[in-house]
């Protein structure tokens, strides 16, 4: 259903790469980097109310802003992972093609 809402050449279908250079499997990383932010968010706010006497309102505001860092720290490193993938590919087949044009 994601493909065909997307389209097929911004996605890319099997190992191929889309338009996006992401692939599916780059779109879930992201997508599920994104989904532990909002649970790590929303577990603060609820750890709010409990934390608050003990610690006062600057010392949750700043777990608060800690966990959300992480969290934002997490889905760039599986961006970073993603693009480094695609490096990867694009080598791979930049060698492929030179060896090809020297050899023939």
């Amino acid at each position: 259903m994601l493909r065909r809402r997307l389209g097929r050449r911004l996605l890319g279908r099997g190992r191929r790469r889309g338009r996006l250079g992401l692939g599916l499997l780059g779109l879930v990383r992201v997508g599920l980097g994104l989904l532990l932010l909002l649970i790590r968010v929303r577990l603060g706010l609820l750890l709010l109310v409990g934390v608050r006497l003990r610690l006062g309102l600057v010392g949750v505001r700043l777990l608060l802003l800690v966990g959300v860092g992480l969290g934002l720290v997490g889905v760039g490193l599986g961006l970073v992972r993603v693009r480094l993938g695609l490096l990867g590919v694009l080598r791979w087949r930049l060698g492929r093609g030179l060896c090809r044009r020297w050899l023939v």
